[in-house]
């Protein structure tokens, strides 16, 4: 393969197909995605192993694996093919009543409140825009940076390189469990209570997976073990299953049910409080930037403020402000200790 690459012989029908067979691992279906026939994807793919004197796709038995060198053009093709759509085809003349897309968001669990708010806020400012929603997993980032989704947000610490981090917010959590559980009459969870009374995890796909959890993590610390009973990643079941045990969970504010009459809400221990986190958005590189992106971005996260804003009730409040005293408390008592 020595055939001169020349630009002419390269259009975009050509990134899209190398973007769709890197995504599907398939001719069939990417050629299905794109209207192509299987002749045609067959032909294009020849020309493209021409032009850039490599295979780029080689056949295995579950499918078509990328050589080394498509796995590094990867990222400039979905580079090239998200500035064509978001800047190129809007011509200087961004307007966010025409934009006409189906928008994919990815969240961590503890963002399920925000989505009618976001789907309340596109519909005002972008009608046309479908929205759909759907859980972070293992392949998220995978899936920004190949463009099938849009935007991520999450409480991750550490960022993938080509990706943008946006905070959104800090991570504020409490204890919540049953009205009328022991705890809720004592007035306080210590980290021995952890190892006492069942324990539900809300479980986040890529934070507190493994035994990495924030409680598992501290405890371990202190050379305890946590009652651990259960990782829940829905809201809903998690807050649901409290109602019938003795259990209790640590989750963020942001993810308490809209009704807390059935619920007590305690501070947490300050070993836990001082470990802080903040909420993401997490953006790909080749789409930072762009007229679009720009809108979007700002659309997202004035949505996401007014979720704090729709949390700020009295007994969240009032647990949070007990919880900031006993970790001032604490970190006093630990400057004190440390300068003796």
């Amino acid at each position: 393969m020595t055939a001169p690459r020349q630009l002419k012989d390269l259009g975009v029908i050509h990134l899209q197909l190398i973007q769709k067979l890197l995504i599907h691992r398939s001719t069939a279906d990417a050629g299905k995605e794109l209207g192509l026939s299987q002749s045609s994807v067959s032909y294009h793919l020849k020309n493209l192993r021409v032009l850039f004197d490599d295979e780029l796709f080689v056949r295995y038995q579950n499918g078509l694996k990328p050589t080394e060198h498509c796995q590094r053009l990867s990222h400039h093709i979905n580079d090239i093919l998200s500035r064509i759509e978001d800047d190129l085809l809007q011509c200087g003349s961004f307007d966010p009543a025409n934009v006409q897309k189906e928008l994919w968001v990815v969240t961590d669990p503890t963002c399920w409140r925000w989505h009618p708010l976001l789907l309340a806020e596109l519909k005002k400012r972008t009608p046309r825009v479908t929205l759909t929603t759907q859980g972070w997993n293992s392949q998220s980032f995978k899936e920004l940076e190949q463009g099938r989704v849009h935007f991520g947000v999450h409480i991750l610490t550490n960022t993938p390189a080509h990706f943008h981090n946006i905070p959104l917010g800090p991570t504020e959590r409490v204890f919540i469990m049953r009205k009328g559980h022991p705890l809720a009459q004592h007035g306080k969870v210590a980290l021995q209570d952890l190892t006492q009374y069942p324990v539900l995890i809300h479980h986040l796909s890529g934070w507190n997976c493994h035994g990495q959890s924030v409680m598992e993590n501290v405890l371990k610390a202190h050379n305890l073990q946590l009652n651990l009973k259960a990782r829940l990643s829905d809201s809903h079941a998690l807050f649901e299953a409290l109602k019938y045990s003795n259990a209790i969970t640590y989750s963020s504010v942001l993810a308490l049910p809209y009704e807390l009459s059935d619920y007590a809400l305690l501070p947490a221990p300050p070993e836990l409080t001082q470990v802080k986190t903040h909420y993401s958005l997490y953006i790909s590189g080749h789409r930072y930037g762009s007229q679009e992106t720009s809108f979007m971005t700002e659309l997202l996260y004035d949505s996401f403020q007014s979720l704090y804003e729709e949390t700020d009730r009295p007994e969240i409040s009032r647990t949070l402000m007990q919880q900031n005293e006993l970790l001032e408390d604490y970190l006093s008592k630990l400057t004190v200790t440390a300068a003796n």
